[in-house]
């Protein structure tokens, strides 16, 4: 996989200098100027555009906008003092399913544990889940959970879209000024202010504001990968109470070319202690930070049965792309039948769509192969 290593490292001088000439919120928005880490799926937005689909790209992004702002005066509900004032443990979490059973059920796939805790159960505890669905747009909540929106109150979304619009102009005029790469590099992160995903992260930032600020909070435990919402979480909770202390629970495996994770930006956006689930990504990340706490992993399980080393197996782990699952399940049907000795698992991510991917498979060759999809 080859991956343009120089195009990191301007968007990354670039994200330094936009900061220093903005409020830094638009800029920790832009998911352009925070890329995840080196991989095609990340940097496919740095694709060249004529001046056609530039324009198209300019239009389907304003529609997609003025349906979020529009649609905020029929879905979204004040969440504002829904929650407990004092609260020992804030866990920032995901919600991966739509069905509403799951958001009543005590199950979380990353922080479940803490749920079968004797001690923690004790305590007067708070989730927050983010809404990775298309389903439940009005949220949810009880006194142990809240949904998150992603929709938040018309005026607000006005200022947002405003303000967003306000750079999209001042940067692709700048990037007229500019020569040859510069000139389009900066043209698409102009364009990519106005992205719906910049406009979605200052929503979850005003829903989280609005629920934590004036609350007395201990301790706040959330999901670390480096996306623009761990940012703002960690900002709000330092603006609310500096006695509050936040996790954040680094869990997946860190590549050569992992990012924003690392990026040099105010420490208020970072957590103050980081929890690492293994050992290989404790060493990487003790480079970095400062309080790395290794806390290991419950879907560790030793197994009674006697492993036999002879046996050929091939384990699958896509990340949670699409399009990830597409090229390597082509690939598995392709050397399946060329490889008969060899036994394929496939585990998913639990974003992953798993009813598209077993399509996807069944309209492969030899797919019937692979029954030991999960």
């Amino acid at each position: 996989m080859n991956i343009n290593t120089d195009l990191i490292k301007n968007l990354n001088l670039l994200q330094k200098k936009l900061l220093r000439e903005n409020r830094s919120e638009y800029i920790i928005a832009n998911d352009s100027l925070n890329v995840i880490k080196g991989h095609p799926y990340y940097l496919k937005t740095f694709k060249s555009y004529s001046f056609k689909n530039y324009i198209k790209l300019i239009i389907k992004y304003f529609l997609i906008n003025l349906y979020y702002l529009f649609s905020s005066l029929i879905y979204y509900k004040n969440q504002i003092n829904k929650s407990k004032t004092n609260i020992d443990c804030l866990i920032v979490s995901h919600l991966l399913s739509s069905k509403k059973t799951n958001l009543e059920k005590n199950k979380d796939f990353y922080f479940g544990e803490f749920e079968k805790n004797k001690n923690f159960k004790k305590k007067n505890n708070l989730m927050i889940l983010m809404n990775h669905t298309k389903k439940l747009k009005k949220g949810f909540y009880n006194d142990k959970k809240i949904l998150l929106q992603n929709y938040t109150n018309f005026n607000h979304s006005v200022y947002i879209f405003i303000r967003l619009y306000f750079l999209f102009i001042k940067y692709f005029f700048v990037s007229l000024k500019k020569k040859n790469k510069e000139f389009t590099l900066l043209k698409i992160v102009a364009l990519e202010f106005v992205n719906p995903n910049t406009f979605k992260n200052l929503i979850l930032k005003k829903n989280l504001e609005d629920i934590i600020l004036g609350k007395n909070i201990k301790k706040i435990f959330f999901t670390f990968e480096g996306f623009a919402w761990e940012r703002f979480l960690c900002e709000i909770a330092k603006r609310n109470n500096k006695n509050t202390i936040t996790f954040g629970y680094q869990f997946a495996i860190l590549i050569k070319n992992q990012n924003s994770l690392f990026s040099k930006i105010p420490s208020r956006y970072y957590p103050d202690k980081v929890l690492t689930s293994g050992l290989i990504n404790y060493k990487i990340l003790k480079k970095k930070f400062s309080n790395i706490i290794l806390i290991g992993s419950s879907r560790f399980m030793k197994s009674k049965k006697k492993i036999n080393y002879k046996k050929k197996i091939c384990l699958v782990v896509p990340e949670g792309m699409d399009t990830e699952c597409e090229i390597l399940l082509d690939f598995i049907s392709s050397v399946a039948n060329k490889v008969p000795k060899t036994k394929f698992i496939i585990r998913l991510h639990p974003m992953t769509n798993i009813s598209k991917i077993k399509k996807i498979l069944s309209k492969k060759n030899n797919s019937k192969k692979l029954n030991n999809l999960e």
